[in-house]
Order: C-alpha cells, then structure tokens, then sequence
C-alpha cells in the first residue's frame, strides 16, 4: 500500500510539528471507512515543504516574481504533488503564520480527490487567476472564493490541534493551529 509522501527541503522548521499539522488537517477529512478509496487516492500524494527563497516560478511561459518572505504554494492533482514554500524559521509562531497557506494548498489536494474534474463558476474574482462569473476547476474555484469570504466576513477558518513534545518524548501541550476549512464538503 502506497503512504502519502511528506518532504521538507529546508533547514530550520520543525519537521515532526510540520507532519503532525498536515495530517491531522488532511486525515481530519475523513469521516468512515465508506471514504476508503479516497484514503488511497489521498496516499499517492506527495507534500513538498520547500524555503520560500527557493521559489522560482515559470506559468506557461510567464516568470513571475514574488515576496519570498510570504508563504505560498502550487498544487498540481495530475502530478499529485503539493508545492508549498515558506519561510524557513523556527519556532511555533512561524508554524502558525505559515499553516494557514499550507492549509489552503492542502483543500486544493482535497477537493480534487473528492471532486475530480467537476467545474464550477467563481463567486469572487480571485487574487491570482479568477474573475467572478469564470468556470473553472471545482479544487480552485471553491478555495479561492472561500479565501475571499474569508477575508471579507472571517467565515471558512476552523482551528487544529497538535501536541507539542520535549526532548525526551513527553508531552507537554498543544498547539491551535488556524487553517482553511471545508468539511463541510467532504463529510458525505
């Protein structure tokens, strides 16, 4: 049985608080055992955790610049890869700054497990490519709209929990975590 793939390509962020986060947001899911075959479909995935100084992107033939310094991402269902960079720094406030934008290329990974191909029109016109009244792909259409009503009225936010660990393996509390919420479309 394949196993979804978490890999970090940075230097300073914690990688258990990091995996821990990112699959209890994404196993969190899933509701019963009838969800199994997307369980499976989810596991072929893999999540790349890159330094966001290492961001370099080239959409069909256009290069782009960005701010290094904010968290950003690309997710591609037909490679089944999550490219997510962000700021390599230490420390639980920089997981909590960054896991929101983990969050949201994680939906994207998520809805199109659930969704496939399904098509959709934009409600917003979104930051990057959308304009209200567009179709496009069910996995972008629906987080992109929802980060704009996020950002409008603070709806679509729900909190995770993580623990945190000492030295020498013992718990010693958690940590709330902010992310982007959509079960209520994959709770079938």
């Amino acid at each position: 049985m394949e196993t979804i793939q978490i890999l970090f390509f940075t230097d300073n962020i914690d990688q258990r608080k990091y995996t821990d986060a990112i699959l209890e947001y994404l196993f969190s899911h899933f509701k019963g055992k009838h969800q199994y075959s997307k369980i499976q479909e989810l596991n072929k995935w893999i999540i790349n955790i890159f330094s966001s100084s290492h961001a370099k992107y080239n959409y069909d033939g256009v290069k782009g610049t960005l701010n290094y310094n904010i968290p950003h991402g690309v997710t591609n269902p037909n490679a089944k890869q999550v490219d997510v960079y962000v700021p390599d720094v230490k420390g639980d406030f920089a997981l909590r700054q960054n896991f929101m934008t983990i969050s949201h290329e994680l939906a994207h990974c998520m809805l199109s497990i659930f969704y496939g191909k399904k098509q959709s029109v934009y409600r917003h016109t979104s930051k990057s490519w959308g304009t209200a009244g567009a179709i496009g792909n069910f996995y972008v259409t629906e987080v992109h709209d929802r980060e704009y009503e996020m950002a409008q009225n603070g709806t679509w936010i729900r909190k995770i929990k993580i623990y945190r660990w000492n030295k020498f393996g013992h718990n010693i509390g958690n940590i709330e975590l902010s992310c982007f919420d959509i079960t209520d479309l994959t709770s079938e």
